[in-house]
């Protein structure tokens, strides 16, 4: 149901270190060992000094073609770092109990850090929901994740129970049953009325989050009568302190982030979509700032953006319109 896999102080668990710094890295994809670009060691390594050399996790699920320990040795032996782990543990779930296994738990409650590595959140989703896996993960203090393993840390999740869906159908079909939206996995810090998408700008996902919005929207899951969808794209993350709920940006861009404050004008099974304007703010690396006091970040308390681009998008006809001519 799991293996395990453990490099370090694998019997010599520490407790975890009052001083840790609690955050989430938000990752688009493509950031997996042998993928990485220089710029992506830095996320990894804001999560390692944000722990404090406590022992870090990496969860991911039946990995038909990668092996499950990929992870342990890269963030083991990354360089300049404050303080290395103590461990890095990975626990490889091949079904559903594996969430049970009463040496998951232990190593939850203890960690300081976890990393869900890329999949298929489909089994992230089936393997732990209502298990101890979703009990305990919004208590870790520093929580990162990239592809499957961002796209589940939204209130709202694309669970891709019935296999993936693209932009155009998206738009074409808003209701079709391959959009599985599902918001029962995880309330975590600062992500609530939040859905998130991956691989954003590499894989033309724009019109599939739009869609995604007005659904959440049409669902009344909100809790405040708005939904937001955040879009990143590979090489790229959202750095989110927990404490300020300030986000800020690593890597290359673009990032995201569309505010739906008004349901869908037509969202239902015999038409394509019609949804006016969402609101869009972008950032990406190359921004270039009217003021140089104005540190780019988002504030995920009151979803307010700062130093980025905005624009608005409508969706109509099986397509998006920019209020600026630019869909990303």
């Amino acid at each position: 149901s799991i293996t395990l896999h453990c490099v370090g102080n694998c019997n010599a668990p520490v407790k975890r270190p009052v001083d840790i710094e609690h955050g989430a890295a938000l990752c688009g994809g493509a950031m997996a060992p042998g993928e990485t670009i220089p710029s992506d060691l830095d996320i990894f390594r804001w999560m390692v000094n944000r722990s404090k050399g406590g022992d870090f996790i990496v969860l991911t699920a039946d990995p038909a073609d990668t092996p499950c320990d990929l992870y342990n040795s890269f963030i083991f032996n990354l360089s300049n770092v404050q303080k290395p782990p103590n461990s890095v543990t990975t626990i490889c779930f091949n079904s559903r109990q594996g969430s049970f296994d009463n040496r998951v738990a232990p190593l939850l409650k203890n960690a300081a850090a976890v990393f869900m590595t890329g999949g298929d959140q489909s089994k992230y989703y089936k393997f732990w929901k209502n298990s101890p896996v979703s009990a305990l993960i919004p208590e870790i203090p520093v929580l990162g994740g990239e592809s499957a393993g961002l796209a589940v840390q939204g209130l709202f999740v694309f669970a891709a129970l019935h296999g993936g869906v693209d932009s155009e159908d998206a738009l074409k079909y808003p209701m079709d049953s391959e959009i599985s939206l599902v918001n029962d996995l995880f309330e975590l810090p600062n992500m609530q009325n939040i859905v998130t998408d991956t691989h954003f700008f590499q894989r033309d996902r724009m019109g599939r989050l739009v869609t995604f919005l007005a659904r959440v929207m049409k669902s009344h899951w909100s809790t405040t009568n708005a939904s937001l969808g955040i879009g990143i794209s590979e090489h790229s993350a959202i750095l989110l302190d927990t404490s300020s709920g300030i986000g800020s940006f690593w890597g290359v861009g673009p990032i995201y982030f569309l505010l739906a404050d008004h349901q869908a004008e037509v969202c239902d099974h015999d038409h394509d979509l019609i949804f006016s304007k969402v609101v869009v703010h972008k950032w990406n690396s190359t921004l270039k700032l009217s003021h140089a006091s104005d540190s780019p970040h988002f504030d995920f308390k009151q979803w307010q953006a700062t130093g980025l681009q905005q624009y608005a998008l409508s969706a109509a006809k099986d397509e998006l319109e920019s209020s600026d001519g630019h869909i990303y």
